[in-house]
């Protein structure tokens, strides 16, 4: 489940708080697997934000939230768990770019986020930008670039 809090997101996964982040933040980099399989099952429209999207399809039951498995909630569907992950709670805790995640690993992995609009936009800007000085660096070598 995720949902708005003040300027802000926040996921929660077995009823309890699984991440906490500025909105752009939480959809571009996600820091909690959880967090990365939901934002993996959002329909993009913009054909150019769906390019490098991959579903993440998640095994196994969902936990109970009023009986949930030793360890972390998430541990039995998560595919970064560790042995720990099966004993330990992790809990909510700040990292340095003032958001909030409950993995014991969020430092370590590398998860995918998702393009907004308007990262999907910049992107589109720069590569236009780069395409269009490349056929003018191409064109003045050739001889074929704009007179004085």
């Amino acid at each position: 489940m995720v949902s708005r809090v003040r300027h802000g997101a926040a996921v929660r996964c077995a009823g309890r708080a699984g991440e906490l982040a500025d909105t752009v933040s939480l959809f571009g980099a996600p820091q909690h697997p959880y967090t990365e399989a939901r934002l993996s099952a959002v329909l993009r429209p913009d054909p150019a934000a769906r390019e490098d999207s991959r579903r993440i399809r998640l095994e196994g039951d969902v936990a109970d939230p009023a009986n949930p498995p030793p360890g972390c909630p998430f541990h039995p569907r998560c595919r970064y768990r560790q042995a720990d992950c099966e004993t330990r709670v992790p809990v909510l805790r700040a990292l340095a770019d003032a958001r909030s995640v409950a993995c014991h690993y969020a430092e370590e992995l590398e998860l995918r986020g998702v393009r907004t609009a308007e990262q999907t936009t910049e992107q589109t800007t720069e590569q236009t930008t780069e395409q269009t000085t490349e056929k003018s660096t191409l064109g003045t070598k050739s001889g074929r670039g704009a007179q004085p």
